[in-house]
């Protein structure tokens, strides 16, 4: 299992250099990449996979976080939340903003104990990317990919596209973006 979490940061760390290029706000009105003085609004990434209990497997930081603390406590949270009820696959099903949950984490198909979390892009980028990493090394079955990445399905995702202004042709674009985009750079 461990290799499959370190398949996951390596694809993570191949990709962070075209991440960083990504006008995010293609996909939605209120998900520009830069700040309003031009400045990078999401400069890092962080991969964090962990087991029920708080075991880690696999920590990886892309860039440079603003604030290591408050991403790895992010992260952490999103993983909590995946294990938060046991129908619960991703955090962005309990997500609640007002409270700091966000999605960006997502329980493995094989191993319901084991979850991954990702933090520093947009939080639709963070669930999205992670499903579509995770899904190579098999950590989730095609199902569950499909499931986590459904936006009819999934209520918090639904609210995170309305709160960006992102519609449902926006949302599925992104989605074949990120996974075309991963699947590149494994069969490269």
């Amino acid at each position: 299992m461990k290799e499959k979490f370190e398949t996951v940061a390596r694809i993570l760390e191949r990709l962070w250099p075209e991440l960083q290029k990504m006008d995010w706000s293609q996909y939605g009105d209120k998900l520009s990449s830069v700040d309003d003085l031009g400045q990078p609004k999401y400069p890092s990434l962080l991969f964090l996979s962990s087991s029920l209990g708080g075991f880690f497997h696999c920590s990886q930081t892309f860039g440079d976080p603003a604030d290591a603390k408050v991403a790895k406590a992010t992260a952490d949270r999103k993983i909590v939340l995946t294990f938060s009820y046991h129908s619960t696959m991703t955090s962005m099903e309990r997500r609640d903003t007002a409270v700091g949950d966000y999605g960006g984490g997502i329980k493995t198909s094989i191993d319901p104990f084991k979850a991954c979390a990702l933090t520093g892009q947009p939080e639709i980028v963070d669930h999205v990317l992670l499903a579509c990493t995770m899904h190579v090394p098999r950590l989730l079955t095609l199902n569950h990919f499909k499931r986590v990445t459904d936006q009819l399905s999934l209520k918090g995702l639904a609210l995170a596209m309305q709160e960006k202004g992102m519609t449902e042709a926006q949302y599925l674009q992104l989605v074949r973006d990120i996974n075309n985009l991963v699947e590149r750079f494994v069969h490269a």
